[in-house]
């Protein structure tokens, strides 16, 4: 009885730790933190990490992977390439990247700031490069950030 009950709060904890409280945010707005999107032949995978933090002072972090059967993705700059939009139309670009890999898999952590202004969405924006058209990851909140 103790292995089951470990088993099923092994499963249950890592989910249970990644949803942000309801109050918060709007899960089904949401869809879900990670969301994968295919550009031509480039994917995007974007994650948002602390969407629970959204009221604590400092960054909005992002992790975001790139890849491609095909195409190099060197050319791709996540410092200048990937931004942040909020519902204001305002974009912020990151203030610290940690990025890795080259050839056809990379991927980065993004730190942003957070806005000064009460948003109800904020967008992760992959700006139209030459590898792929401009790709959008939106995340909603029920109270303004």
């Amino acid at each position: 009885m103790k292995k089951l009950l470990l088993a099923a709060l092994f499963l249950v904890f890592p989910i249970m730790s990644s949803i942000a409280p309801a109050e918060e945010w709007d899960r089904d707005a949401a869809q879900n933190w990670t969301t994968v999107k295919k550009a031509g032949e480039v994917t995007f995978t974007a994650t948002f990490v602390n969407p629970t933090d959204i009221w604590d002072p400092g960054f909005l972090v992002f992790y975001v992977q790139v890849d491609s059967d095909t195409l190099n993705l060197d050319s791709l700059d996540f410092k200048k390439d990937i931004v942040l939009r909020d519902d204001n139309d305002w974009t912020f670009l990151p203030k610290e990247v940690k990025e890795r890999g080259s050839g056809h898999h990379r991927e980065a952590v993004l730190k942003f700031l957070r806005s000064r202004f009460k948003v109800s969405y904020i967008e992760l924006v992959v700006r139209k490069t030459s590898l792929a058209d401009e790709t959008v990851f939106r995340w909603f909140s029920m109270r303004s950030m």
